[in-house]
């Protein structure tokens, strides 16, 4: 029967295998989008019992000031949502969702992180950033000499972090000893700024929908802002 209806058969079976990856893919994103926004009211539950205000479709002028800084100029699809806003008169913090993909196929991947910015026209700053260093990658990029910058004299930071600036000099000069050790209380996070700006993220994690998760994270913000104008008044 196969034989003499070969076309047949084959319509059948690779249509069902079709059929089956595309009722895959249909739940796959369905979860996803009812994880998503689950996650919006939670995370709205917190900023209202914080007394933060919450914007879930997020801010597109906050996306456009921060889009010269190196994690937003990372693979495409980006968007940033689930805003909480926790301005003081002084500073402007805002603590989002953002995510974007890199790769195609079966090498597509999603990133989703929970980013804390800082603003504020006392932050008198270099282009930089800081993060955790990636045996494997950060390796390979040295290869090719773009391993970042030099950081031989703190040997054990550099052997945990990468340095990377248009500024390499200006770079050097602010991590002094004390922001070295900043960097390195806070294991796992980066660190990203530009005059004005600050950020303190965990790159592809994000913070319970909680609102002492919420807490926490802005309070280890406002201490890496602390340290930061520490050291500008070293400069002084």
């Amino acid at each position: 029967w196969i034989r003499q209806h070969l076309a047949l058969f084959l319509t059948v079976v690779y249509g069902g295998i079709f059929a089956l990856i595309i009722s895959i893919l249909a739940i796959c994103f369905l979860y996803v989008a009812r994880r998503e926004k689950a996650r919006t009211a939670a995370l709205g539950a917190a900023a209202a019992e914080l007394g933060l205000m919450f914007e879930a479709a997020g801010d597109d002028s906050l996306m456009g000031d921060l889009s010269p800084l190196p994690l937003f100029n990372r693979g495409r699809r980006k968007k940033l949502t689930n805003l909480i806003v926790a301005d003081t008169p002084d500073l402007q913090v805002h603590v989002f969702d953002y995510v974007f993909i890199t790769g195609y196929g079966k090498s597509q991947k999603t990133h989703r992180t929970t980013v804390v910015s800082l603003r504020s026209e006392a932050l008198v700053l270099p282009s930089l950033q800081v993060r955790p260093r990636n045996a494997f990658a950060d390796g390979i990029k040295a290869i090719f000499g773009a391993g970042g910058i030099a950081m031989d004299q703190y040997p054990e930071f550099a052997k945990t972090h990468v340095v990377q600036s248009d500024q390499p000099q200006n770079a050097c000069d602010f991590l002094d000893a004390e922001m070295v050790t900043a960097c390195e209380n806070n294991p796992g996070c980066s660190l990203e700024c530009r005059p004005g700006v600050l950020l303190h993220f965990r790159a592809g994690k994000r913070v319970d929908a909680k609102a002492e998760s919420i807490r926490d994270f802005i309070g280890e913000g406002f201490q890496l802002f602390q340290n930061v104008s520490d050291r500008l008044q070293r400069n002084v």
